[in-house]
């Protein structure tokens, strides 16, 4: 009789793979191993995508976006930002945004019609407006889609990782890892 002993590499590998599972058990279960292996430099990402990045922390390639940029108009609702004798290159700056939030709160960003709103901060809006009357609200509407694919792209990361692991013979067995 043969007796089978849980790894928690192959565990991983089964949660991350099926798209039902919540990002944030993938998460959880990744960090888990991570930690147990001192692997530092990975706990450190897994730890910014469960509480979000932090200021002064780049956020990664698959977290940046462009966005319409529209402000709120009291009398005619959402209109786009008007840009006029403006270089190309301070047009796409604006455009751009960082979603540092954590991944249970991107994930869980609500969709009007497809479309997401992230609020601009107050600074840029500062900036965007200094010669002009600032408006109420200004804000970035983007695709839905783009919270979709950083989630699956986390979830792509951990089990390429996982995998990795499994390549090298690093499986654990039960809850502990051995040299």
């Amino acid at each position: 009789m043969k007796i089978l002993i849980s790894s928690p590499v192959i565990d991983l590998q089964n949660l991350a793979s099926n798209p039902h599972n919540d990002i944030l058990d993938v998460l959880l279960m990744a960090k888990m191993i991570s930690f147990k292996l001192e692997l530092n430099e990975l706990l450190e990402w897994i730890e910014h995508e469960i509480d979000g990045y932090p200021p002064g922390v780049e956020v990664p390639e698959y977290r940046i976006g462009k966005g319409i940029v529209r402000y709120w108009d009291t009398y005619k609702g959402w209109q786009n930002i008007a840009y006029r004798n403006v270089p190309s290159s301070f047009i796409d700056t604006i455009q751009t945004f960082h979603l540092s939030q954590p991944i249970a709160t991107i994930k869980d960003m609500d969709s009007s019609e497809g479309e997401i709103q992230l609020q601009m901060s107050p600074k840029m809006v500062e900036f965007l407006f200094k010669e002009r009357k600032t408006p109420s609200q200004v804000t970035w509407f983007f695709s839905a889609n783009i919270t979709k694919l950083i989630v699956t792209t986390v979830r792509n990361k951990i089990l390429t990782w996982s995998l990795e692991l499994e390549k090298k013979g690093i499986l654990g067995i039960g809850l502990l890892f051995t040299q």
